[in-house]
């Protein structure tokens, strides 16, 4: 996938960046420590002379050091030591770049006394520094290869765990061989990952257990009903006296509904409905365009059918009219006023519709959903996409199982229904 990182850079990535946070906390607590050591040798010689000099008879002060009495200290100086309690010590740097360190004290008169030690010349840390920082930077250079030498080596193992944990989820053949996959594992969260998926697994197929159950009572359920309906509709028919009306037609239709509802019911089910023969899906479209023609006509649309040569398509005739069903509804109810075109590109079923301006938030619905599931039951595809002029295309591609007849002929369901008028069809 395009813009995902691989998990072995990502690791390598976050231990260099923890070895140069590390080596550069390092180096800090080096400096500090040193420039601390440095203060306290200082503050140790300071004390220790002005020892010496609180004495009644001090010896003679050391090359930079200086005793000179609180009240007759310079400005700058007495500044600086303002509120200094006898015995502390301070340090700070004059304007002209002297570093003193500064101990008040009492002499061997008594009198407070400031005893000033010039330190400049023995600051050590500072100079080296100075002198050292192209190899201290050649130093953490060297570190950092090291570190990212380590970080690859290092995670190389975890990423390579992870690569194949991932390859084995995609070779398992079942929740148990993903319970025994995390029983192998040696790190928790892989472990964890795996018992995780072998759960997600097994709820899956408990879910769709229960739902091939439920489309198997459907199913059975709808079959005696549906059989005594036909048988009565049968009788009716056979009967001199029947009249033709348009609700005994819309009785047949319903009928017919039903049956492919019932067969749809078994597919989706167990499958264990008689062997799929080819049918051709265009004639059934035919039948299902002068069905839905006054749905169409009501809300301004017109259907145009394709002319050339019909299909085949590798699944029963009450599957593919049970698709071509919810797909034409779906464009009628949920499109908008113009024309909605069927077109046949080899075994590719397309209808597409204009977009309203602001169409319905239910969008497709379970019509949709019910015709998707049924093409893959037949190893089929169903996609959607976006057409210029605003408009809406579904496309049915059954995949290698559909056929395209070498000799064109006429499908049946185009003869004498083209018509110019909304809610007709257009070959």
């Amino acid at each position: 996938m395009r813009g995902k990182r691989r998990l072995h850079d990502v690791l390598a990535r976050q231990w260099i960046v923890f070895a140069l946070v590390l080596l550069a906390g390092f180096a800090a607590m080096t400096v500090l420590t040193a420039y601390m050591l440095e203060d306290r040798l200082i503050d140790d010689r300071l004390r220790d002379v002005g020892r010496q000099q609180g004495l009644h008879s001090p010896g003679p002060l050391p090359p930079g050091f200086m005793l000179v009495a609180r009240r007759q200290a310079d400005d700058a100086l007495r500044e600086r030591t303002a509120g200094q309690p006898l015995g502390a010590i301070r340090e700070f740097r004059l304007p002209d770049g002297r570093y003193l360190h500064v101990l008040a004290m009492r002499d061997g008169r008594g009198a407070e006394s400031l005893l000033v030690h010039d330190a400049t010349a023995h600051l050590a840390v500072n100079p080296a520094l100075v002198r050292a920082w192209p190899w201290l930077l050649l130093i953490a250079t060297a570190l950092a290869l090291v570190a990212w030498a380590l970080a690859h080596r290092f995670v190389a193992r975890v990423s390579g765990q992870a690569r194949e944990l991932v390859a084995r989820f995609s070779e398992a053949e079942g929740p148990h061989d993903l319970h025994a996959l995390a029983d192998a594992q040696g790190i928790f969260e892989f472990s964890e990952l795996a018992r995780l998926n072998a759960k997600v697994w097994e709820s899956r197929r408990a879910v769709l257990d229960r739902e091939r159950e439920t489309l198997a009572f459907l199913a059975h359920e709808l079959r005696t009903p549906l059989q005594s309906a036909r048988t009565s509709l049968a009788l009716l028919d056979a009967l001199p006296e029947r009249v033709e009306h348009a609700a005994w037609q819309r009785l047949h239709r319903a009928v017919g509904r039903l049956a492919r509802a019932s067969h749809a019911l078994l597919w989706l089910g167990d499958g264990q409905a008689a062997p799929p023969r080819p049918c051709k899906p265009l004639r059934l479209l035919g039948t299902l365009v002068e069905e839905l023609a006054p749905l169409a006509t009501a809300k301004g649309q017109t259907l145009r059918m394709p002319s050339g040569p019909d299909i085949d398509w590798p699944m029963p005739g009450e599957v593919a009219e049970t698709i071509l069903n919810n797909l034409l509804l779906n464009a009628i109810q949920h499109g908008d006023r113009g024309e909605i075109r069927i077109e046949v590109h080899g075994t590719t079923l397309g209808i597409d519709n204009p977009l309203p301006d602001r169409p319905a938030p239910s969008g497709f619905g379970v019509g949709r959903q019910l015709a998707e599931r049924l093409v893959e039951r037949f190893g089929g595809t169903l996609r959607q996409r976006a057409l210029p002029g605003h408009r809406l295309r579904v496309e049915v591609d059954v995949g290698p199982g559909g056929t395209v007849p070498a000799q064109p002929e006429r499908n049946a369901a185009g003869d004498g229904l083209a018509s110019s008028r909304p809610g007709g069809v257009r070959n």
